[in-house]
């Protein structure tokens, strides 16, 4: 069984090679991702080449979890050959007008791929697996292939060069952000002032991070605790794993003297309930189905990597100015643990609580209670609505679906808010159903032929 599951990955592997080498806008894009799947696919030609590795596996406990990834690859190679197909077929004109949907598909096909890569390993050794992994991880940045695609276009398309320079102004470029953990000191940063949003714990402050010349989010905990400061460090250099395009980045920590501070990426527009609070009715379904997925693609790298976040709500997940929707505060759970014992517990965090911890304060909270948070989540997003009761802290008692959501997300959060916590999906159901509803979307409005 598990040896036609790889010889049927290796077929569709081959069929999308073809198709890479017929891409000509986006060539270097899809040719990043090519490599990519040749690099995800070691292992399995491992197994291939040794089938006393697979009989090996099978009385495993980790065997479930590489059979499961093996059949996700297959999948996922299966919708980036569709993908492609698809971008062939669209002229040059709306590959420029579109490319910033176009980039985040890239994006989002080098994040899934990203994280089928500890299910993967699993077949291998130790040693061998460790290996295979740091392989992994010093995988160029993807989006920069994309960047050298479009000036390329540029050049095949001067006619329209204006509207080029336009947009590409807008897109993301290569980020700045340390590639390991700084250890900050003060002097490092100039014209440090609150912020108006509020942190976790207390404020929130901005600053210039002078050796990279770029504005910085930076929240403090508080000072002198030897307890928050040995989780801090302990946490803080464990988040690489957690590295993804759709998770705030940390800069780095600032211990010195009393200090007990966090570094941040600087998101501009602040929490996602901000945004939805100030400009839901200027965004489209579209721009809500593209924060919904990006949300979820944050949540899924969590829940692949077998961890989970603990305080999903709206002001967990940050937006840039590009509107792009990142997750926050991941893999720091301890740290927020031993500080939260010296400041007062914000209430509403409480509106996420699933059913199941409200009626039995002592239950575990598991993956499918962190699902039902996300519902409440994907709730205010098409909603604008908050989760608690206008002018009180008072949670609502029924998330009600709008008439005019019935066709479209209504069924998808209603079976994340079950109150059968079995019933509920889990977050790669929750990312394949909004990439195929945002899909549809774009095709329906003729953004993406």
């Amino acid at each position: 069984m598990t040896l036609e599951i790889i010889s049927a990955v290796f077929s569709v592997a081959e069929k999308c090679y073809d198709i890479v080498h017929e891409v000509k806008s986006f060539k270097t894009a899809a040719k990043h991702l090519e490599d990519r799947i040749k690099l995800l696919l070691k292992p399995i030609d491992m197994v291939k080449e040794d089938d006393s590795m697979l009989k090996e596996a099978e009385v495993s406990e980790n065997y479930q979890r590489f059979l499961k990834a093996l059949k996700q690859l297959e999948k996922h190679i299966t919708d980036i050959m569709k993908f492609l197909q698809t971008l062939q077929k669209t002229t040059l004109i709306q590959k420029v007008y579109k490319k910033g949907d176009i980039t985040d598909k890239f994006n989002d096909f080098n994040e899934i791929l990203d994280g089928l890569v500890p299910g993967l390993a699993l077949i291998l050794q130790l040693e061998q697996r460790k290996e295979y992994t740091d392989q992994m991880s010093r995988f160029e940045d993807g989006q920069q292939a994309v960047k050298d695609d479009i000036a390329n276009m540029a050049k095949d398309l001067k006619e329209i060069l204006e509207t080029m320079q336009e947009y590409h102004k807008n897109l993301p470029g290569k980020s700045r952000v340390p590639q390991t953990l700084q250890e900050i000191k003060m002097n490092d940063f100039d014209a440090m002032t609150p912020s108006d949003v509020q942190g976790t714990f207390g404020t929130l402050y901005l600053a210039s991070y002078k050796p990279f010349d770029a504005k910085v989010a930076i929240k403090k905990l508080p000072d002198g605790d030897d307890k928050v400061r040995t989780s801090l460090k302990e946490e803080a250099s464990k988040l690489k794993t957690f590295e993804s395009p759709y998770i705030v980045k940390l800069w780095g920590i600032c211990i010195e003297g009393d200090k007990n501070m966090l570094v941040f990426e600087y998101m501009e527009k602040g929490t996602l309930r901000n945004v939805l609070d100030d400009q839901h009715t200027e965004l489209s379904f579209t721009d809500k189905l593209r924060m919904a997925l990006d949300g979820a693609l944050g949540l899924y790298r969590i829940h692949h990597l077998q961890k989970l976040h603990r305080v999903i709500t709206s002001s967990k997940f940050l937006v840039n100015k590009h509107f792009k929707v990142k997750l926050s505060d991941v893999g720091l759970s301890r740290t927020w643990e031993s500080a939260s014992k010296s400041l007062p517990t914000k209430a509403k965090q409480k509106m996420y609580y699933a059913p199941e911890l409200l009626e039995n304060f002592k239950a575990k909270f598991d993956i499918k209670c962190e699902i039902y948070c996300f519902g409440i989540v994907l709730w205010e997003i098409f909603t604008g609505l908050q989760p608690y009761k206008d002018g009180t802290e008072m949670p609502r008692e029924t998330f009600e679906i709008p008439d005019e959501l019935a066709k479209t997300t209504g069924d998808l959060i209603s079976r994340c808010l079950k109150s059968d916590a079995m019933l509920r999906p889990n977050i790669s159901e929750i990312v394949d159903e909004l990439r195929k509803m945002l899909d549809e979307n774009l095709k329906k409005n003729c953004q993406l032929e």
